[in-house]
């Protein structure tokens, strides 16, 4: 059995607001691969979730008592930055644990 999985690049240069991920795709889990220093971005879960600011190899894992989030995974970038952000999105079922 495969875990679902997408390696999602954004593009910090541009301030814009970029769906990583639609709805009804049950995330499991996601990891900030890459995250330059000096930028300012957030991560929602769902269009109406909590801004999340980002940082370097910042994990979330869901909780098995509520389930996967079926909302969607949304990137805001209030600012330009510079660089380029690596996230690892899981969907179904699976995650990744770094330096493990």
């Amino acid at each position: 059995m495969s875990t679902p999985y997408q390696v999602i690049s954004v593009d910090l240069t541009l301030a814009r607001i970029l769906p990583l991920v639609g709805p009804a795709n049950s995330i499991t889990s996601f990891t900030i691969l890459a995250f330059p220093a000096g930028n300012v971005s957030f991560i929602r879960l769902g269009q109406n979730g909590q801004r999340i600011p980002v940082v370097d190899q910042m994990k979330w894992d869901y909780d098995p008592c509520f389930g996967p989030e079926n909302e969607g995974l949304i990137w805001e970038q209030p600012v330009a930055g510079a660089g380029v952000a690596l996230i690892i999105v899981f969907t179904g079922g699976g995650s990744v644990g770094l330096g493990t």
